[in-house]
């Protein structure tokens, strides 16, 4: 009988009886027992990205996307790619990645997994070809191969590359036709990775992020005292690199709180709706700041708690004061998981000043036309 047809017997006989064995004597699985994939997920991982890899599309998020968010990960960026960096002593059971524009049609990514000891350093190579440079496709592909790499580099499921070979590659000038890395092994079947939980989304031409958050609010507003409460932010963000520009729009409820006008108590409530551009700049992919810039319009609502005062009537009972006001204002977030937490200074002017008289004409208080205020925020993207 040919040999051929005798080995793929045999495998199949071996493969029902592991089956029926399976079925047999299968038992619950114990409840401490980790995921294949445990190791993986644990092992910190530093993704470097170099030159224009780290400052054209958004290659972080999609690397980001396909590690999920349990991932020991962190991401940097710099301008050169250094040799000595790629070769020289690098921190234990920890995994390295390069991300490198070779040609501007080629990607080349660099891997270290380190082990125990410095000299168990095991090193990769892999060529990601691009259309259009680090646009949305080719940031995906790149963004896939990292993940697949790592994941392979960790399992101990795909040959690597030797040191010497390393050190040629970085040493020598682009070539038309690259060299093979592979040694003359039998091929490793590598499983195809798996897809991410949070795919990215997909847009056509350029990238606008959605904007959500919520925030509270509390300002000095002159006479009437600390106005607060919460509100609510929506915008979109058009994304270049690190920086983006954009729209948001911002509601506020003023909650009730009551206020001495001389002798008159007033009950003092509102809404404010603003409307502004805004820019953001990302550090180190992971603290946000921004600079908002825009107008705004507030309808207080003023309630007078006594009929009558020593100095004559008050004002008409229950009025809304509509007012226009123009603000600047600066927020500092980073991120905590799948949100972003931080802070925000405004600063509104009313060019017109509000006041309150009484029914003789003598004022008793107003609001101020500078008010300053801070802002708690918790954004959602």
């Amino acid at each position: 009988m040919n040999r051929g047809i005798t080995w793929a017997m045999a495998l199949v006989t071996s493969a029902a009886c592991l089956v029926f064995s399976a079925g047999v004597g299968a038992e619950p699985t114990s409840k401490g027992a980790a995921p294949a994939t445990s190791e993986a997920t644990a092992t910190p991982v530093d993704v470097v990205l170099v030159g224009r890899a780290g400052t054209e599309g958004s290659l972080d998020g999609r690397i980001r996307s396909w590690f999920g968010p349990g991932a020991a990960l962190s991401i940097t960026s710099e301008q050169k790619l250094v040799a000595e960096r790629v070769l020289g002593p690098l921190p234990t059971r920890r995994v390295a990645v390069w991300v490198t524009e070779r040609t501007p049609g080629e990607a080349r990514l660099y891997f270290a997994v380190t082990g125990e000891t410095q000299t168990a350093t095991r090193y990769l190579i892999r060529d990601v070809p691009l259309n259009q440079g680090f646009d949305e496709v080719g940031s995906e592909r790149v963004a896939q191969v990292v993940h697949s790499s790592v994941t392979a580099l960790i399992e101990g499921s795909i040959e690597v590359a030797e040191r010497p070979e390393i050190e040629r590659e970085l040493a020598a000038p682009v070539e038309t036709e690259k060299p093979s890395l592979a040694r003359p092994r039998k091929p490793v079947f590598t499983p195809p990775a798996p897809a991410p939980k949070q795919p990215p989304r997909a847009s056509s031409g350029f990238s606008i992020d959605p904007l959500f958050g919520a925030f509270y609010r509390g300002a000095l507003t002159g006479d009437e005292g600390f106005a607060h409460g919460p509100g609510l932010a929506l915008g979109a963000t058009h994304r270049f690199g690190r920086w983006g520009v954009g729209a948001v729009a911002r509601g506020e409820y003023v909650l009730p709180h009551s206020e001495r006008f001389e002798e008159l108590d007033m009950t003092l409530s509102g809404v404010m709706g603003r409307l502004g551009a805004r820019g953001e700049w990302v550090a180190a992919g992971v603290v946000h700041h921004d600079l908002e810039l825009g107008a705004g319009l507030v309808w207080m609502r003023y309630d007078p708690e006594a009929a009558t005062t020593p100095s004559g009537p008050v004002p008409g009972a229950r009025d809304v004061d509509e007012r226009l006001c123009w603000f600047a204002s600066v927020g500092v977030s980073g991120r905590i998981g799948a949100i972003r937490l931080g802070g925000r200074f405004d600063l509104e002017i009313y060019p017109v000043r509000s006041h309150y008289d009484l029914g003789s004409g003598r004022e008793i208080g107003s609001a101020a036309q500078v008010q300053p205020s801070l802002a708690i925020e918790i954004v959602f993207d």
